[in-house]
C-alpha cells in the first residue's frame, strides 16, 4: 500500500503531521527520472482510474463545483495543472466550474502561480487565512476559538487537494 505523509499547517503556527494511506504517486519508481511531458497524461489517467475511489467521471455531476487545492512546492506544477484541467474536462467539469486555490506565499512565487494559472486560464485564488469574506465557520474549539476553512473549499462538491507529500519509510 502506498502511505506517504504531509504536515498540515493551520492556526498561528499549529501543525499536524498526516500519514496518507491509499494515495497516489504520481512519478516514476524512485530514483528515475519523469519526463515533463508524461506529467500531466500520468495525473489525467490516474484521475480516470484511481485506487479505491470511482473515476472522476463517476465521483461528479454536471454542474458540480470543483475546487483543486495547491500546496506550496507542487514540482513540474504547469504540467500538473493541465494534467488536471484535461482530467477535470473529461469528466464533464468545465473551467468555469473549478476554482483552484493556493496559500498565500512570496511575491515571487505567487506570480509565477499567477502566471501559470493565467496560462492554463484557470481561477487561481489565493488563500488568506484572516480574511472574513474568504473563510467560513467550521466549528469551535474546546477553548472557544472558531476554527474556519477557507470558503470556496466548504462550498465545493468535490475537493481534490493536490499535496507535496514524501514517501514515508516502509517498515520491514
Amino acid at each position: 500500500m502506498n502511505v506517504a505523509s504531509t504536515t498540515l499547517r493551520y492556526g498561528d503556527g499549529e501543525e499536524q503531521q498526516l500519514e496518507l494511506a491509499g494515495c497516489l504517486r504520481i512519478g516514476p519508481p524512485r530514483g528515475a527520472a519523469l519526463e515533463r511531458s508524461a506529467v500531466a497524461d500520468t495525473l489525467r489517467a490516474a484521475l480516470a482510474k484511481p485506487l479505491d475511489f470511482p473515476p472522476l467521471t463517476a465521483a461528479t455531476v454536471p454542474g458540480d463545483r470543483v475546487v483543486v487545492v495547491l500546496d506550496q512546492g507542487v514540482p513540474m506544477l504547469a504540467e500538473v495543472i493541465d494534467g488536471l484541467v484535461a482530467a477535470l474536462a473529461d469528466a464533464g467539469i468545465e473551467r468555469s466550474q473549478a476554482t483552484y486555490v493556493a496559500a498565500r506565499s512570496d511575491s515571487q512565487a505567487g506570480a509565477k502561480l499567477q502566471e501559470l494559472a493565467d496560462a492554463a486560464g484557470i481561477d487561481l485564488r489565493i488563500h488568506d487565512p484572516a480574511g472574513e469574506e474568504e473563510c467560513s465557520l467550521v466549528s469551535v474549539t474546546k477553548s472557544g476559538d472558531p476554527l474556519r476553512m477557507n470558503r470556496e473549499i466548504g462550498e465545493a462538491d468535490l475537493v481534490l487537494p493536490v499535496p507535496m507529500a514524501r514517501a514515508a519509510e516502509e517498515e520491514a
